[in-house]
């Protein structure tokens, strides 16, 4: 009963309401399918997956619109597909490549890769293989910004999308990210190095190989200088020794 009324003001003129709809909207798909609890997973969302993905597509495909509607707009379609995607058949591919683009706007980048992680985790296994080849190098590039929200959430995208996409990550995008990591590790930023460590022990765990790059750049030298560091402690000191122990397990594996 809550659906028509709420997609009916998705679609209002005035700004605000819109935007308050579609927040609303994101947090229906959550409740309609809930894939964090599988076995309450009884209720029938196919009526409705059509008309909350058509009122949020149209304010995701608008380009003259409020600043705040086209964050909630990715946000809402990001939970859309996470939840629902395996219902949006030829229209998932499409709608992917709307977030490719918004991933290049300076204004709704941020947003965008927080909607593109949500979706890498998704228990459905969306299929992101259309845009990894473009979204990565991307997705590299924002670790030189000067954002610090955006590095985090960037680094949060790349350990979700290795860790469940590592069959499609190719290592010309390992490289590419790879290549930004050495300025990060640092004990100016013990919490973006802390999520750079993190990455480098999701890639030694599901990309072997890519051990030797690490052990062959920059990187190890930058890791071993923060080992060296009196602030090194707490989460970043657990992520540092988790690095080294899967490292160690994971070459001597590959050397057997």
């Amino acid at each position: 009963a809550l659906v028509p009324p709420v997609v009916a003001c998705v679609g209002d003129p005035f700004y605000k309401i819109t935007s308050e709809a579609l927040l609303v909207s994101q947090q229906l798909v959550k409740v309609i399918r809930p894939l964090d609890q599988p076995e309450r997973d009884t209720f029938d969302a196919s009526p409705y997956i059509t008309d909350l993905f058509t009122c949020t597509i149209k304010r995701l495909k608008a380009a003259d619109i409020d600043q705040e509607v086209k964050e909630r707009a990715i946000s809402c379609m990001g939970q859309i597909i996470c939840n629902l995607g395996d219902s949006l058949g030829d229209d998932l591919p499409g709608t992917l490549h709307i977030f490719l683009e918004r991933l290049k706007n300076e204004i709704t980048r941020l947003t965008t890769v927080k909607a593109l992680t949500l979706i890498a985790g998704s228990t459905l296994k969306i299929d992101l293989r259309p845009i990894l080849d473009e979204a990565v190098p991307i997705l590299a590039s924002f670790l030189r910004k000067n954002q610090r929200a955006l590095k985090l959430s960037t680094l949060a995208a790349l350990d979700i999308l290795v860790k469940n996409y590592s069959d499609s990550v190719t290592p010309a995008m390992i490289d590419a990210v790879l290549a930004e990591l050495p300025p990060l590790i640092s004990e100016s930023d013990m919490h973006v190095s802390q999520m750079v460590i993190s990455f480098l022990t999701t890639l030694a765990r599901v990309h072997p190989l890519s051990l030797a790059k690490i052990g062959g750049s920059s990187i190890l030298s930058e890791l071993i200088s923060l080992v060296r560091s009196p602030l090194l402690q707490g989460g970043a000191l657990s992520a540092m020794l988790e690095f080294f122990q899967v490292s160690m397990v994971t070459s001597s594996s590959l050397n057997r």
